[in-house]
């Protein structure tokens, strides 16, 4: 027994088209209803969806529409609703009646009419059309692609009422061939579209970036007839990228650590000194690990004594180009793109070892314990260690081989 529920919301003081909600406001309302629903559905009485049993999936949210899986069963759909109960309370976000139904696969018809009782949504048949685009349980039908063709058809008929030679003829199939994605959206240019009335107010959003993206920025975005998502953000964020990013973000570097290098060169850790400076109230602004002087970036990193014996003991292993002695050369030794296998690894232990302080320093602050230079510097390796296997030795330089044997990293 299947069971799938499809529904637009509707605000309970009747959400309007260009309401000021930001996209981020709605991310994150979203986020807290799925972690309802993941907390709700760790009860025995909830039963997957049997396509979706292995993946524990239950909630799929997309521009205009949530939908809502699980197991056909009076007890499973009643923690999904009770779920959403909670969520509408908080959220002031209720199910609209008139556009929200439920799909079912494989049940018995009293079955069926138990649980349209229970939710009191409209029973509906797939194919589901979203954004014009059937979507089904298995695989596309004959008639599914019956519009999509009808309207290549019509494009070609109208264009062949004129003499073309060859390379029109060819331009001819590419324009259609490129304008199916166009299909899907009616036949409606981006840039002309109008908003109806009876849109989401999230695609008003979408269609509302008109004003900020240009046909020419969109064009300098693609590439390989795609449109690349990087370019595009670096192209509306009109700046250009600071000297030292390419060590914070070097290939050898843990994700984890690359944030935490990232926020520590420009400031932005949550230090005694920053959190002062937002006027909150704390019991003491000295450094936790030392308890000498009062925190900041360039005392934690730089002049604590924990962090100088680090850097003594990573010196000696690495050598002395590893760190700079002051807060305020990092910027100048981090400038320039980290080519060479001594380089990375410099740009990676740096980043290995900002984390690392930075966790011992929460350690201290709220554990009241911090590990010793042994144990970090043996955590140090193992970071470095385990991104040195993941290099192919083929690609290697005998004398990089050397060094990271040297190392013994390898």
């Amino acid at each position: 027994m299947n069971g799938r529920v499809q529904g637009n919301f509707l605000g309970r003081k009747g959400l309007r088209q260009g309401d000021p909600i930001s996209p981020l406001l709605s991310v994150l309302v979203m986020e807290y209803f799925t972690r309802l629903l993941i907390e709700a559905t760790q009860t025995k009485d909830f039963k997957y969806h049997p396509s979706c049993k292995k993946l524990k999936l239950v909630i799929l949210c997309f521009v205009d529409d949530l939908v809502l899986f699980c197991k056909g069963a009076d007890a499973s759909v009643q923690i999904i609703k009770d779920s959403f109960k909670s969520f509408s309370l908080a959220s002031r976000l209720t199910a609209n009646l008139d556009k929200s139904r439920v799909y079912f696969g494989g049940m018995a018809e009293k079955e069926t009419k138990s649980i349209l009782e229970r939710l009191h949504f409209a029973e509906a048949t797939f194919p589901i059309k979203y954004l014009g685009i059937p979507h089904r349980p298995t695989k596309w039908k004959a008639g599914d692609c019956a519009a999509i063709i009808k309207k290549i058809h019509m494009k070609l008929h109208h264009w062949s009422s004129r003499h073309l030679s060859f390379a029109g003829r060819a331009q001819l199939i590419n324009s259609v061939l490129l304008g199916i994605d166009a299909i899907y959206l009616k036949g409606e240019s981006f840039w002309d579209y109008k908003i109806h009335s009876d849109v989401s107010w999230y695609w008003c959003k979408l269609v509302n970036l008109k004003s900020v993206i240009t046909a020419e920025v969109l064009e300098k975005s693609v590439k390989n007839n795609k449109v690349n998502v990087s370019n595009l953000y670096v192209q509306l964020l009109n700046k250009e990228k600071v000297s030292f990013a390419h060590v914070v973000w070097c290939n050898l570097t843990l994700p984890k650590h690359k944030f935490i290098l990232w926020q520590a060169t420009l400031g932005h850790l949550l230090t005694t000194n920053n959190l002062v400076r937002c006027h909150m109230q704390l019991n003491s602004v000295m450094c936790p690990t030392c308890d000498m002087q009062q925190e900041s970036h360039d005392h934690l990193f730089f002049q604590c004594q924990f962090s100088q014996l680090v850097r003594i003991r990573i010196a000696e292993w690495l050598g002395n180009a590893i760190w700079p002695v002051q807060f305020k050369d990092r910027s100048s030794w981090m400038m320039g793109k980290p080519k060479g296998l001594k380089k990375m690894l410099a740009a990676a232990a740096l980043a290995a070892s900002v984390y690392l302080i930075w966790w011992n320093r929460n350690n201290c602050l709220f554990n009241f314990c911090s590990m010793t230079v042994d144990k970090f510097i043996y955590l140090l390796k193992v970071y470095l260690k385990a991104r040195v296997a993941k290099l192919s030795r083929t690609k290697l330089k005998s004398k990089d081989l050397a060094f990271l044997e040297k190392l013994s990293l390898m």
